[in-house]
């Protein structure tokens, strides 16, 4: 099953916020060029002749290089970026590699310590080699990959400009009237860059309505709850959630740059394997004027985080691949302090925490609970145990990097575990180049699936009003009926049945927010 459903044919995505013109592309820092030459240069020469070869005669240029693999009994392998961010690989030679093609990298392991990582960096450059050993032959060195690191600007003001302070935010276009096509309300006039267009379709939740006006930094008066503004966004620690290679990295060395530009913050980067700031004695200007305290060794994250808290009063740490418990544990413990977060993890989507039983304390634990013999009969599966979220997440909100130009946005961390657990769909953002569009995150077995037509509709679309137990019948603007008798799907969270009692859920019918049946928790008409 595909993890996006897009909008129907000739229908066009409803779109709630805009950027005037296109944003431009992400662009490579100004010493990129000489980092190359630096990392070609500390290269062995018959390495080096290779890729220049290539560059010279087979159109392969350095600058789109992103990896170079050398294993004994492999042909050597460079990897390049096409145009479209995808991966080619190509061989450096025809002969496989030996023994002494690795020791050529010897000199490079000898200069520079290898971490317990099994890494080792080029200082003052993002570069890194990373070996593979042979446990069973004394942990010989069998293979060495070269990853090639680059700082980049503009990532964060082309998909998600409400992460910065320093981004100016717009005031909010007027509603249109009606439910439109999806398309983008015109902009108000300079010097604001954005709009916002939010449709009266696509808000019949108050939370998500003030989310959306939160991306432009507020509403019409009145419009919005209390107390919810752009400040309200950058003050919630932030989880990045992707596959390896997908961009989590080059995000943090720019927010840190980006959020350490702001004098009043204190921004300390922890760096688990020296690869946000480099491997040298001094951090990469990549991430601008944030401290750094680099990690290196296996197993001592944990333990840096926590020194991080009590030694630099930091409002806020960065911190890559949160993986072990115990730094799932330090994670939480710093989230109780009043310290900002952001860290990546490696997944697609938020499910997958859920299920990991070392990671889900990152989004608030699990416990089995016993209802009462009333609840379990509002069921449709009547089943009296059902999984529930344990405790307050350590992230308030979560970003899901699915390619380079569109990411996935969770406003807010615990609405979207519970509807996981429930099986109830939740209104998300889909963050593409220089616009936000609406979608429902949609539960399966093991993930969300999201869906572009049920975000352009502002209610689940006909196909998963089937398979998520809502009616597919139209409503008047605004209005939801109560639910149809469709076949619904069991999951594994406890859900089945038909219409609305099919959701599952951990009420079988009944609405999260309010506990009345007939609606789902989005659609509730009185409020969350």
């Amino acid at each position: 099953m595909p993890l996006f459903h897009e909008v129907s044919q000739g229908q066009a995505p409803r779109v709630l916020q805009q950027q005037i013109s296109a944003p431009p592309a992400p662009r490579f820092a100004s010493n990129t060029a000489t980092e190359i030459r630096r990392l070609l240069d500390a290269l062995p020469s018959p390495v080096r002749a290779a890729l220049v070869d290539l560059e010279q005669h087979g159109g392969r240029s350095t600058e789109t290089l992103v990896e170079l693999n050398v294993q004994i009994g492999r042909h050597p392998e460079a990897i390049y970026a096409d145009r479209t961010g995808s991966h080619v690989r190509v061989s450096l030679c025809p002969g496989q590699c030996t023994r002494s093609d690795i020791d050529l990298f010897q000199p490079l392991f000898m200069e520079h310590a290898v971490s317990s990582y099994k890494r080792v960096g080029i200082p003052s450059t993002l570069h890194r080699l990373s070996l593979t050993t042979h446990p069973c032959r004394g942990d010989a060195v069998i293979a060495v990959t070269m990853r090639v690191g680059r700082a980049m600007h503009g990532v964060v003001s082309r998909m998600a400009p409400f992460l910065t302070p320093n981004i100016p935010l717009p005031v909010p276009a007027p509603a249109p009237r009606g439910g439109g096509g999806g398309q983008p309300f015109p902009p108000p006039p300079p010097p604001f860059p954005l709009m916002f267009a939010p449709s009266p379709s696509f808000g019949s939740s108050s939370a998500f309505t003030a989310m959306g006006a939160a991306l432009c930094g507020g509403g019409a008066a009145g419009a919005l709850p209390p107390g919810l503004s752009h400040s309200d966004v950058l003050s919630k620690s932030l989880l990045l959630i992707g596959r390896p290679g997908v961009g989590k990295t080059t995000l943090l060395r720019e927010l840190a740059s980006t959020l350490s530009s702001d004098m009043r913050l204190s921004v300390v980067v922890v760096d688990k394997t020296c690869e946000i700031a480099g491997d040298g004695e001094s951090p990469h200007p990549a991430i601008g004027s944030a401290r750094w305290m680099p990690v290196g060794l296996a197993g001592r994250q944990a333990s840096i985080l926590r020194e991080a808290v009590e030694n630099q009063t930091p409002d806020i740490i960065i911190c890559d691949e949160i993986s072990t418990s115990e730094e799932v544990e330090a994670v939480r413990s710093i989230s109780q302090r009043g310290v900002r977060l952001i860290a990546t993890v490696h997944g697609t989507t938020l499910p997958e925490l859920v299920n990991d039983g070392e990671r889900r304390n990152l989004v608030g634990g699990q416990s089995n609970v016993t209802l009462t013999d009333a609840a379990a009969q509002q069921r449709a599966d009547k089943r009296k145990s059902v999984a529930v979220r344990l405790r307050e997440p350590a992230f308030e909100q979560a970003i899901e990097l699915h390619e380079r130009d569109r990411w996935v946005w969770h406003p807010n961390m615990r609405e979207a575990v519970d509807g996981y657990y429930s099986g109830e769909p939740v209104k998300v953002f889909v963050l593409e180049p220089g616009r936000v569009l609406a979608a429902f995150a949609l539960p399966t077995e093991d993930r969300f699936e999201y869906c572009l037509e049920c975000g352009r509709l502002g209610r689940l679309c006909a196909a998963h009003a089937l398979t998520h137990g809502a009616a597919p019948a139209p409503a008047p603007e605004g209005a939801y009926g109560a639910g149809g008798g469709g076949a619904g799907r069991p999951n594994r969270r406890g859900g089945g049945g038909g219409g609305r009692a099919g959701m599952g859920g951990q009420r079988g019918g009944v609405c999260h927010g309010c506990g009345l049946p007939g609606h789902h928790r989005f659609e509730c008409p009185n409020g969350d």
